[in-house]
């Protein structure tokens, strides 16, 4: 059935105008979709689509002010002038590979302010977060509270840890690997550098000094230090001085 053109221009008059060519019209088939317009269709007022299936395809705008509730769109570009905190029900899909969700104009975006449970990406692959992953922030962090990503509970971490700058720990380090170190480059924890320690350090087993040395009473030293050789122990106790004990064997 073609609505007559009588009709059409009533149609017109509350809102509703079928654009474009001369032969525009609107017509109701009894096969669905019942209704089709075969030009251009021009809303001004307010519309409600309920029901069954809407089909709309092509380029369609929505004008500022508008509602969708639960939308599917299939092969066809939406174009929204407006849409304030609109509620969307249960997820948003796309069948496309790459997908861009409020990436432009926005500088602070509030995500997930309400969830207790977050999952990001696929069990493998790559997430990468902003400039505090990679890019320009160089911020140090000087507190549990500072610096370019901070975490307010516990961190986790099943693989391999690299630091490239200074680690400060505030609480108690606890190192679970139990592998025994019989050389500088083996066992749970290895430094590379020269490690400072403020506090005591206590050892539950040995405390073993890989490499011998036979220095002079006059050399260079800092107090404190400690070396061995095949006949003595030297300690250094004071700049350029060092003492020695003597080592006896067959004990």
């Amino acid at each position: 059935m073609k609505i007559p053109f009588r009709t059409k221009l009533l149609a017109a008059a509350i809102g509703l105008a079928v654009a474009g060519a001369a032969s525009a019209q609107l017509i109701y088939g009894n096969t669905f979709p019942f209704w089709n317009v075969n030009g251009p269709l021009v809303v001004t007022g307010n519309t409600t689509l309920t029901g069954g299936t809407n089909t709309i395809t092509g380029t369609t705008t929505i004008g500022a002010g508008a509602t969708l509730t639960s939308p599917t769109i299939t092969g066809a570009t939406l174009t929204t002038a407006a849409l304030t905190s609109p509620a969307i029900t249960t997820s948003i899909t796309t069948p496309s590979t790459t997908f861009g969700l409020v990436d432009s104009v926005a500088t602070t975006i509030n995500f997930g302010s309400a969830a207790t449970t977050m999952a990001i990406g696929a069990a493998t692959g790559t997430v990468t977060i902003g400039p505090a992953v990679v890019g320009s922030i160089a911020t140090d962090a000087t507190t549990p509270t500072t610096g370019a990503w901070k975490t307010a509970g516990g961190l986790g971490v099943a693989k391999a840890l690299w630091v490239g700058g200074l680690a400060n720990v505030a609480g108690v380090t606890t190192l679970a690997n139990a592998t025994d170190t019989t050389t500088a480059s083996a066992g749970g924890t290895v430094v590379s550098g020269g490690l400072g320690v403020v506090k005591n350090i206590v050892g539950g087993a040995q405390f073993i000094l890989t490499t011998s040395a036979t220095p002079a009473a006059a050399d260079a030293c800092t107090a404190g230090r400690i070396v061995w050789g095949a006949d003595y122990l030297y300690v250094c106790t004071a700049s350029g001085a060092w003492k020695r004990a003597a080592l006896t064997g067959g004990y």
